[in-house]
């Protein structure tokens, strides 16, 4: 009985939990560089592990990501700027997922172009 009580608790932790992508600016004069703002729009507070840009996870972001994620408090937003293998001058569309540390994620394609 310990295990579901654990496995409920945990599941609605993750019900609370809503991050949305606010904006996303793509920087080809500085090394192809993405910077993802995400807000958390949930009502408990979220920690951000994972950017990922066409699937593939960024391992070079500011702020980094740490052992725990990326501390993110219920209204607040952060802006994590990583640099890409991607060059915005040929990609056209990146799909951009984010993920926290209770597995929700949120995910959606951006334009490089004007």
């Amino acid at each position: 009985m310990g295990n579901a009580g654990v496995y409920f608790q945990n599941n609605s932790n993750a019900m609370l939990e809503t991050i949305v992508i606010e904006d996303v600016w793509f920087n080809p004069s500085q090394n192809n560089n993405v910077t993802v703002t995400v807000r958390n729009t949930g009502s408990i507070s979220v920690y951000i592990v994972a950017l990922y840009l066409n699937s593939t996870p960024q391992t070079t972001t500011s702020p980094t990501f740490g052992t725990t994620g990326i501390s993110l408090l219920v209204g607040k937003s952060v802006s994590i700027q990583a640099t890409s293998t991607l060059t915005w001058s040929t990609v056209k569309v990146v799909y951009i997922s984010v993920a926290t540390s209770r597995g929700t994620t949120v995910r959606g394609y951006w334009s490089t172009s004007n």
